[in-house]
């Protein structure tokens, strides 16, 4: 699943100056500029996605601040190659992704991450749209990663790198977890706050880098969140915003309306509903072609396609390989064109 997540830092303020969450830093020499008002307010967005069958199923839980962004992912049985990720419409280079394995395998460029090692990769990089590209891959894992943004990175990587930190910032890591699992907004808020002030001292962040105040969800966040996200953990039944409607009793326009617009603030991947559908189902695909066990036809339905020749289109308007390409590569640990 496309590791690209939601949020930003800031810096703690000099003595004197305002303390005020609307105040942000700028990138290059100490300077503050007045973010807009946002129409949702410092709202907190909880998610969450079961994609898959038993035994093939890709589990993400998301805390997601206007701010900052938590997130927890299980591969049960799924493996990840970047190389085959489909890329996002919306991937600014300003965010970086950390990430930490708590259980499995992670390796970048066939080096394989320890215990007390994260990875820090530019959110393209990430992607098969990376440049550069290196070669991120994780099999039966769990992860636990947090979205940020550049300039507050200390060194942000080209590309991608492993850093190493403290046993006391991996203990921090590790504790986030559960509480992005349980879709906890304070604890998670206040854990990814330690999680973020461990790292400064780490010196993978720049020095005092805190998280602003965060609130519970407002009401715009909280209608688009229950109205269409759940749906599309379904992506086998074929979700269409007509069932969106029928469970909510909010006119198509409001809803894809208020969709986007949670989209746009929180600068989440995809900007509208369509494009978000094929965006997660070609995603699953691609992990579900990891599997040996399933047919390609089984994981076109289970990702929602009419059949292997839609599946294969949906691939090649990604500017992905085949299907077969891609399982060969997934399986041999090689590149295919």
């Amino acid at each position: 699943m496309s590791l690209a997540f939601a949020g930003g830092l800031r810096t703690h303020p000099e003595a004197g100056q305002s303390t005020k969450s609307d105040i942000l830093p700028v990138a290059g020499p100490i300077a503050y500029v007045r973010a807009p008002e946002p129409t949702t307010g410092n709202a907190m967005i909880p998610l969450r996605f079961d994609f898959g069958k038993t035994g093939a199923m890709a589990s993400i839980r998301c805390v997601i601040g206007r701010q900052f962004g938590a997130y927890s992912l299980r591969l049960d049985g799924l493996r990840v190659d970047n190389r085959f990720v489909p890329g996002a419409s919306v991937l600014a280079q300003r965010w970086q992704a950390l990430v930490f394995p708590l259980h499995g395998e992670l390796r970048l460029d066939g080096e394989r991450l320890g215990e007390r090692r994260v990875l820090l990769a530019a959110l393209r990089s990430l992607t098969s749209t990376g440049d550069p590209m290196p070669h991120v891959v994780s099999s039966d894992s769990e992860l636990v990663a947090l979205r940020l943004r550049a300039d507050v990175v200390a060194s942000p990587a080209q590309g991608a790198r492993i850093a190493s930190i403290s046993p006391g910032t991996a203990e921090a890591l590790r504790a986030l977890a559960p509480c992005v699992k349980a879709g906890d907004l304070e604890a998670a808020l206040a854990q990814t706050r330690a999680a973020v002030r461990a790292l400064a001292l780490d010196h993978i962040l720049t020095e005092g880098a805190d998280l602003p105040s965060e609130e519970p969800n407002g009401s715009l966040v909280a209608r688009a969140v229950s109205s269409i996200f759940p749906i599309v953990s379904k992506l086998a039944t074929k979700p269409m915003l007509v069932d969106v409607v029928a469970r909510t009793g909010i006119s198509e326009r409001q809803i894809l309306r208020d969709f986007l617009k949670v989209q746009v603030e929180y600068d989440l991947l995809d900007r509208g509903w369509r494009e978000s559908l094929v965006r997660w189902r070609t995603t699953l695909a691609v992990l579900l072609l990891s599997v040996d066990r399933l047919s390609i036809e089984e994981i076109a339905a289970l990702a929602g396609y009419s059949g292997p020749t839609a599946m294969g289109r949906a691939l090649r308007e990604a500017g992905l390989p085949t299907a077969s390409a891609i399982r060969a590569g997934l399986r041999e640990g090689a590149g295919v064109s």
